[in-house]
């Protein structure tokens, strides 16, 4: 494969399900797991007991990997659909998973941006046919494709370390690119383990004001219900 899987997790030994829908991938956990872990995966990397939570996580898959592409993913995934003629349809085939992923990157290469999510909605009603992909728009870390570059995550950022993420390559490279078309299921909010079990109303709040302060108000904004954050690109575009 011209790119790599990793899979960050964490107190979920036996439960990860995401390694179901691709041809091959690592498991990245804290040291002290991976004897746990390995009883379930072939792959797996240990991280330093010093790397404290998914941000973090993050940043040590991108220290420590020599692959010029690679894909880090949720741990809880359990399948992929894709939004056409009205309706959204869900698969788990891996040989069609590993042909979009690849897809994604050239598509990304060729534009010269160096990361790329897919859509972060599953219910058709929200996606638009006229709108198969955007630039200018916030990406998920629930699987980001990430062409070597040395951006880096904000370790500021117990949560929405995407959110910052996007900007730092919207600011960089005039965008990230988002594929509408397609998009991942997890179930996390659900799943014990991993971010959840530090993921409180008060964290959410303190990475809003940390995102608005680096970035400004008119970018970051939160809804009127405060549970959810959108950004406004600064650059004119899709």
């Amino acid at each position: 494969m011209d790119y790599k899987v990793y899979i960050p997790s964490k107190g979920r030994a036996g439960k990860v399900t995401t390694h179901n829908l691709f041809l091959d991938s690592v498991i990245v956990c804290p040291k002290n797991e991976v004897s746990e872990y390995k009883k379930y995966h072939k792959n797996v990397l240990g991280v330093d007991m010093k790397v404290k939570g998914i941000t973090q996580t993050r940043n040590w898959i991108l220290n420590n990997v020599d692959d010029e592409w690679h894909v880090q993913v949720d741990d809880d995934a359990i399948g992929f659909y894709k939004h056409e003629t009205g309706k959204t349809n869900h698969f788990i085939d891996k040989d069609k998973i590993h042909n979009i992923v690849n897809n994604q990157f050239h598509t990304a290469d060729g534009w010269g941006l160096k990361a790329w999510g897919l859509a972060l909605a599953g219910d058709y009603k929200f996606y638009r046919e006229y709108q198969p992909f955007s630039t200018q728009k916030m990406v998920g870390a629930n699987i980001l494709g990430i062409i070597k570059n040395p951006i880096r995550f904000d370790e500021r950022l117990k949560v929405k370390e995407d959110y910052d993420y996007s900007m730092q390559h919207i600011a960089k490279y005039g965008g990230i690119l988002r594929f509408m078309k397609y998009g991942i299921d997890v179930i996390h909010l659900t799943n014990a383990g991993g971010c959840v079990s530090y993921r409180t109303k008060d964290v959410e709040m303190n990475a809003y004001d940390t995102l608005k302060k680096k970035w400004g108000s008119k970018i970051v904004i939160l809804t009127n219900n405060k549970n959810f954050l959108r950004l406004k690109s600064p650059r004119k575009g899709i």
